[in-house]
Formats: structure tokens, sequence, C-alpha cells
């Protein structure tokens, strides 16, 4: 039963995460020079051209090489929060992503945060215990926070970390 716990969550985020990246090609929002499709970037599948990437082969790489290597998939009983926190690090990275959500723990004033840059069980157990809807207010003030101070508020970005997951994202083309 966790396993099917498990897959639904991850169906839920790698739904949201390609609404809000798209399917096609697109350079990123962040303009470092890359691109991505369905949210992999083109550096990480070198021996692969980009334009054949499909929806399933890129949801198995997610999966096992972002979702599954950070730990995202150990975050139990809530949807959205890890969802946005694998958008957000497809987005920028596993440390803004990380770090952001320690912080956001901070502001709510939980003082046992580690400060490690690992999603670590403490961490997971944090967030696991604040109000989905709390956790996100405030993890997206931190987001928009950084986008302000690193990308000069630009308004695509900080559209994106305003948006917030949603009870219906549409995860029907989700192959898992």
């Amino acid at each position: 039963m966790a396993d099917i716990e498990q897959k639904r969550r991850f169906r839920y985020a790698v739904g949201y995460m390609i609404e809000q990246e798209g399917s096609g090609i697109v350079e990123r929002l962040v303009r470092d020079g890359t691109y991505s499709k369905f949210g992999v970037r083109n550096s990480w599948i070198p021996n692969k051209d980009l334009e054949q990437l499909t929806r399933p082969q890129a949801e198995n790489l997610l999966e096992e090489k972002e979702w599954r290597f950070r730990n995202y998939h150990k975050i139990e009983d809530v949807l959205t929060p890890p969802a946005k926190i694998f958008d957000t690090q497809i987005l920028f990275s596993p440390e803004v992503a990380i770090g952001k959500v320690k912080e956001a723990l901070i502001s709510l004033e939980y003082e046992q945060v580690n400060r490690n840059g690992r999603l670590d069980a403490l961490t997971r157990d944090l967030i696991e215990a604040t109000e989905p809807d709390e956790f996100l207010d405030q993890y997206v003030l931190e987001l928009e926070s950084f986008v302000i101070e690193n990308y000069e508020g630009k308004k695509a970005l900080m559209k994106r970390v305003s948006n917030r997951p949603y009870k219906n994202v549409n995860a029907s083309s989700t192959t898992l």
C-alpha cells in the first residue's frame, strides 16, 4: 500500500511540474543557456537528443534521478508540499529547493531544523507536521524573496514560484 501512495505522490508532483514546464523544448526560465523538455535538462541526457525524449522516458528519469534520489518520496501524508518542492528543484536546483524549505520551516518557528543541505528525516517530519497551506504560504514567500534578490523579480519566474499545486493536477497522461 505504501508503494501505491508513493507512486500517487510522484504522479501528482510530476503532473504539476510538467504543467508548469510544458511538454515542448523550452529555454529554461533561469536563462542559463540550457533547454529542457518535460523538466529534463539537455545536460542530463548527453547521449540522447532532447527532441526524441518521450514523456514516459522523462518521468522514469525524473523519478529515479531526482524524486527518489532527493528523498521526496519519503515525505508522507501530503501531496502539495513535495510537489512544490520538486517543481522548485526542477526550476532552480536541489540546493535552492531544499534551502528554501529549511528557511520556511525556520520562519514557521521550528528551531530544530538541521541546517545541512539534505532533505533529511527531521526536515521531512517537520514538513508533515505543518499544515500544508501554512507551509506553502511560507515557502512561496521564501521563493519570491529569492527571485527578487537573485533575478530582479523577473516576472515569469515570479509567476512560476507564486503558483501553488492544487487538488486536481492533471496526471492522466503520467505513465506511472
